[in-house]
């Protein structure tokens, strides 16, 4: 049995340095005068990436009962820089160093390996009960992580949790820890423990963001390819304060816009279907722009190209988009983002009499289910046109018939895509579509299409 699952299991204290690093076989055999000159050697050659040059020297100092020593050794084994990981070694290690030593980074060392699950969690808390006692220690690390994990396993139902959240990454903000300066203005932007503070959370963000201030725990190497949930950042850099900032400004303003269009989706349906009957162009795009002020006010969204050429589309368009998206700013557009409404009508038809007259007599299930089994090589014909024309996304309708054979009669479309090579792609991959032969009449299929790179905001609008 493991060493950490046998100390949990009988629940003894935990074991000295002696008896965890002692036998371990090493290249060279060292002995120092003083204990203080091993752990130099061998923060030197960690130091300078030379872990099995090192190895010795903090062996001998963990064994002469240096926390000193046993700290980074532990670390050795648990990120696996010299030889496979050895989680249960580097456990019993921070355990002893938290338990016996009163060292918080030890303590907070040990909650990682249970909160990233590599060692085993008796208490189920994800190392809760290491990060508190890191934190009684001094280590801000801990008391940041403490709450953290209480955020995560609250699922972000309980408010008084978030408040208290905020509270400690404030303190801890001003004790200096980037990493709760960052989380702290996440939570003040998105409005959780308090109300919405866009301007201090911005603040906070651009200060971070333009430091040189870089910082991990003992373990972030380990952590490096665990996805951490926003307030466990393992490792840390400006970097995260200035992607935060990019959403907060730009992703947050794209977010409202999205919820615009999902709020308006029938307002736009029928602006668009009662101006087409003046027989005026039917399919078209309409670009749009707006931005945030640096207050995070929304600007006033306009329209910058307007494909359709419908006036009463257009003026639909800036209405609906105004109510959600204008905060009656009057200062300028500090970010901006452009996106586009492709309105399309299906193609009329002329296909049998029969197909006039109704649905047809095939199994509808069976034409879904065929045509989802060529979905795939649909989209990739989308795909393959924005790599060629990545300022060219649209929206294609396509109507087809499919016949008693089983097979793909007539077949039309109307698109705003401008590159024709997009439509045929499309047309070849749809005539490979086949289902069993039926009795009866045809029926029509239509299937509208949305293409649009995954950077960039798009939406359609079909009609009826």
């Amino acid at each position: 049995m493991a060493l950490a699952l046998l100390l949990a299991a009988v629940g003894c204290a935990p074991s000295g340095p002696t008896e965890v690093a002692d036998g371990v076989a090493t290249d060279e055999e060292v002995s120092c005068f003083r204990v203080s000159s091993c752990v130099e050697e061998g923060d030197e050659r960690v130091a300078q990436g030379r872990f099995s040059e090192a190895l010795p020297y903090l062996i001998e100092a963990c064994e002469r009962g240096a926390i000193e020593g046993c700290r980074p050794l532990a670390r050795l084994w648990a990120i696996g820089a010299v030889g496979e990981p050895d989680f249960d070694r580097a456990a019993a290690l921070y355990q002893w160093g938290c338990a016996e030593a009163d060292d918080g980074p030890s303590c907070h060392a040990h909650g990682e390996l249970r909160r990233l699950g590599v060692i085993d969690d008796p208490e189920g808390d994800a190392g809760r009960r290491d990060f508190e006692r890191a934190c009684q220690l001094g280590e801000l690390a801990g008391c940041h992580d403490e709450i953290a994990v209480v955020v995560e396993q609250s699922d972000g139902v309980d408010g008084d949790v978030e408040e208290r959240a905020l509270e400690t990454f404030e303190e801890l903000c001003d004790k200096g820890l980037s990493v709760a300066c960052t989380n702290r203005g996440y939570m003040q932007a998105a409005g959780r423990g308090t109300g919405r503070e866009h301007r201090e959370a911005r603040s906070l963000f651009e200060n971070q963001c333009d430091s040189d201030d870089w910082s991990a725990h003992d373990l972030a190497g380990l952590s490096h390819d665990v996805d951490p949930d926003v307030y466990a950042v393992a490792e840390y850099s400006p970097d995260v304060a200035c992607e935060q900032l990019e959403l907060l400004i730009v992703g947050g303003y794209e977010e409202r816009i999205i919820g615009a269009m999902n709020a308006e989706t029938d307002s736009l349906h029928e602006c668009y279907d009662g101006a087409r009957s003046d027989g005026e162009s039917t399919s078209g795009r309409i670009a749009i722009e707006a931005g945030v002020s640096a207050d995070g006010d929304g600007i006033s969204p306009r329209i910058v190209r307007d494909e359709l050429g419908i006036d009463e589309v257009a003026d639909c368009v800036d209405q609906v988009l105004s109510r959600h998206l204008d905060d009656g700013s009057d200062a300028g557009a500090e970010y901006q983002t452009r996106w586009g409404i492709s309105f399309v009508t299906p193609p009329e038809r002329e296909f049998s009499e029969a197909t006039e007259e109704g649905y047809g007599d095939c199994d509808a299930e069976a034409v879904q289910r065929a045509v989802g089994d060529h979905f795939a090589q649909l989209q990739d014909c989308g795909s393959r046109h924005l790599e060629v024309h990545p300022d060219d996304p649209g929206a294609v309708v396509a109507v087809w018939t499919m016949e008693s054979s089983g097979t793909v009669g007539d077949v039309a479309m109307e698109t705003t895509v401008e590159d024709a090579g997009l439509t045929q792609c499309l047309e070849e991959t749809i005539r490979q579509i086949e289902i069993p032969p039926f009795e009866g009449q045809a029926c029509p299929v239509q299937v509208p299409f949305l293409f649009s790179e995954g950077n960039r905001l798009h939406f359609s609008v079909v009609g009826e």
